[in-house]
């Protein structure tokens, strides 16, 4: 698929959405890994809650580049103990 921009062509997604972040974004609100790595389960938050803004932190790492596992790993590392006990092995 081609998109085409302001007299620019972009054979994929990634590229087009490089650029309109290149554009719009001056990094002044992107978050960075060590955000990511921050987040944590509030004591009484729903874990639906915490892995919905766990995302949307991760979705303001613009250039930030992590594997899904990673990802996965470190929005587990986040929740409550005892939701963590029950997980393990899965």
């Amino acid at each position: 698929m081609v998109f085409f921009a302001c007299s620019e062509f972009y054979l994929n997604w990634n590229q087009l959405e490089h650029k309109f972040r290149e554009h719009f974004f001056s990094g002044e609100n992107e978050a960075k890994l060590l955000d990511l790595t921050s987040v944590r389960q509030g004591r009484d938050e729903p874990a639906s809650d915490y892995f919905w803004r766990f995302k949307d932190i991760k979705n303001q790492c613009y250039n930030l580049t992590i594997s899904e596992k990673d990802l996965v790993e470190l929005a587990f590392k986040g929740l409550r103990p005892y939701l963590k006990e029950k997980l393990e092995g899965f």
